[in-house]
């Protein structure tokens, strides 16, 4: 991917949002879903709305390319899951004698960024921070070009913005390596205190959630998620 093409995509997304929104992230390598519940978290607070997207395969040896830890631009890492955030809508800016956008959720003024346009916003991506959604798949997932054995097929999970941020909690014992009374970090983990979203009928407080009690949730594969992340925009 060319840098000309990164700046195009960069400048085209620029006026869709402020700036300021995404200045100062919070960041932590190979901790996606807190990376993505921090950047919801901030869009949120801004008056945006927008989607969740889980991506995983059934041998949870999820092929992502286009990533700053690959050893090469034409090699994708190998992820067992991988989250970003997709902003569909922003602010509305005139008077607030428009109509709230009930089919959200979102419970504030709000309106599509337009012409069906959906952001994608991946921390861990070489592509621009952020990109257009149907860009991205075809680069991120090698949209019709590479062709998966089934148990790698690449599955979606979408969540709107809201109810991750109210259910999301992660204990993060997923990034933790037991041996005897040995434990280890299969990397550091974030500076920022565990992530506690209201428990499910069921769950305890703090026990992990990064997918399972994130309801309601719908299951894409390939060939179905790239329209749906347009759809949602429109």
């Amino acid at each position: 991917m060319s840098n000309s093409v990164n700046a195009a995509a960069a400048a085209a997304a620029a006026h869709y949002y402020e700036n300021s929104v995404i200045e100062n992230l919070s960041y932590q390598s190979c901790y996606c879903e807190e990376n993505v519940y921090k950047l919801a978290e901030r869009f949120d607070q801004h008056g945006y709305y927008g989607y969740v997207l889980f991506i995983t395969s059934l041998s949870q040896q999820t092929p992502v390319w286009c990533q700053k830890s690959s050893n090469s631009p034409q090699s994708p890492v190998i992820w067992d899951y991988h989250v970003t955030y997709m902003l569909t809508h922003k602010p509305v800016k005139q008077h607030m004698a428009a109509a709230s956008d009930s089919s959200t959720g979102a419970g504030c003024f709000v309106e599509p960024l337009g012409d069906s346009c959906v952001l994608v916003f991946d921390q861990d991506s070489t592509l621009s921070f952020p990109y257009p959604a149907t860009d991205y798949c075809k680069h991120a997932f090698q949209f019709g070009k590479m062709v998966l054995p089934p148990q790698n097929e690449l599955k979606f999970r979408v969540v709107d913005s809201k109810s991750f941020l109210l259910r999301f909690s992660s204990d993060r014992r997923h990034m933790k390596v037991c041996t005897g009374d040995q434990v280890r970090w299969m990397a550091p983990p974030p500076s920022w205190p565990l992530i506690q979203g209201e428990p499910e009928q069921g769950q305890g407080q703090g026990q992990d959630q990064r997918e399972d009690s994130l309801a309601p949730m719908s299951v894409f594969t390939a060939a179905s998620a790239s329209a749906s992340a347009s759809a949602s925009a429109s």
